[in-house]
């Protein structure tokens, strides 16, 4: 099945709800959530729609369940009535334990480890029989580099990535892993932009030779 978006760390949906309606138009959607009560937003804000497929857990290096770090509903909800500065926190779930108290160290107390659901793109693509993918973006606070690293490259080669490169080597840090997954992706036809302050495009080649879609 052809996908024209897969999002990873959709968080509630409203920060890419026009890029996801705009998706639609051109076929399936996917959005992955691993924090349950962000998950319940997403759900409410995109469950009618027939053409978003939504699913409940964290893309990692590996398959089965995992810690993860995941801002606390009551705790956000209070930064966000006092407009406090860190009403970001819903923004910080990750598989690093200490990556919101590398941005604040007010959040401690406000961060409860939970365990969620693990997929690897493999798995995920299996469950979801993705043959095709126009556009993956991943937003997946410090862990963008290490899952795009485990991409399943030989079976599907997206047109266009959007990754978050801000924490790749740790909170607002770039290093080794940001650098070697540029080679990488490189290396497999794709050239590279920064858009912003957070993310980078990788966009495809179309002199590139492509893998054939499974099941075309």
């Amino acid at each position: 099945m052809h996908f024209s978006l897969i999002l990873v760390g959709a968080h509630d949906g409203s920060k890419t709800a026009e890029m996801v309606a705009e998706a639609c138009q051109d076929g399936k959607v996917l959005l992955v959530e691993p924090v349950p009560w962000l998950f319940e937003k997403l759900k409410a804000r995109h469950g009618a729609n027939p053409d978003i497929v939504l699913h409940n857990a964290v893309v990692s290096d590996s398959e089965g369940y995992v810690d993860f770090y995941a801002p606390m509903a009551a705790a956000h909800a209070a930064l966000a009535a006092a407009h406090a500065p860190g009403a970001y926190l819903d923004q910080l779930g990750s598989l690093n334990a200490r990556h919101a108290l590398q941005h604040d160290l007010n959040f401690e107390g406000k961060v409860e480890k939970i365990v969620v659901p693990a997929d690897t793109f493999g798995s995920l693509f299996t469950k979801y029989d993705v043959t095709s993918v126009q556009c993956l973006l991943t937003d997946t606070e410090g862990y963008d580099a290490v899952i795009l690293s485990n991409f399943p490259f030989d079976r599907i080669k997206p047109p266009k990535i959007i990754f978050e490169h801000k924490h790749c080597d740790g909170a607002k840090r770039i290093g080794s892993k940001f650098a070697r997954l540029l080679i990488m992706l490189e290396g497999l036809g794709y050239g590279m932009q920064i858009q912003d302050r957070e993310n980078c495009l990788a966009q495809l080649d179309e002199t590139a030779v492509q893998p054939d879609r499974l099941g075309a």
